[in-house]
């Protein structure tokens, strides 16, 4: 274990519950600390709108994260998907990572990649259930090339526009769970560590 990283297997992923430690809880995103300190977070669960699961790190809260359900246009992709006979599928069906934070004296120790290497590894495991092709998220401008070097692309420009007079300050990445499979299958070096495996270490 390098020095100042984290231990995985001092890592627990528990569902969302009312803790006191959700109040004091600092990523350092004003955005992601005030959804899991206020209602906003209360909710999301009540209207079954995203789960929010947290994390722990020796037994003390680390950080957390929202999943939901979502559907990405085609031609925001870099390379369209084609469906069954060649055609090009419209709305792309997908797993959004909704928000994922991590406390500030934990960041950069590989605590957020773990937990996304966790999160495509349950989103393969939804394929095989469900109709699941991309992992999507909307990335904060510094957290851009995080994702980037865990093998996410940045959807084309043209959906930046919402409407003639408003933009999204926040662009949509995606990653491609089919090509995270063949990759796997054919036993190549993902992307050179840029695309999370999508089999990491089960948690309990």
């Amino acid at each position: 274990m390098d020095e100042g990283k984290i231990d995985p297997t001092n890592i627990q992923i528990r569902p969302f519950e009312d803790i006191s430690a959700l109040k004091t809880f600092h990523s350092g995103n004003r955005d992601l600390d005030n959804f899991i300190r206020t209602s906003e977070v209360h909710d999301y669960e009540r209207e079954m709108y995203g789960k929010t699961s947290l994390v722990y790190y020796d037994g003390k809260l680390a950080a957390y994260f929202t999943l939901a359900t979502t559907v990405l246009r085609n031609e925001w992709l870099r390379t369209p998907v084609k469906g069954p006979r060649e055609q090009i599928v419209r709305p792309i069906p997908s797993l959004l990572l909704g928000r994922l934070a991590v406390q500030e004296d934990l960041q950069k120790k590989g605590l957020g990649t773990y937990i996304l290497k966790l999160i495509v590894g349950k989103a393969i495991k939804l394929s095989e259930t469900v109709g699941v092709r991309l992992v999507v998220l909307t990335a904060y401008p510094d957290n851009i090339s995080w994702y980037g070097n865990r093998g996410f692309h940045m959807c084309v420009d043209k959906h930046l526009k919402i409407s003639s007079k408003e933009s999204r300050t926040k662009p949509f990445m995606y990653l491609d769970l089919k090509l995270i499979k063949e990759t796997t299958s054919t036993g190549k070096d993902p992307s050179a560590n840029k695309t999370p495996p999508s089999n990491p270490t089960p948690l309990q």
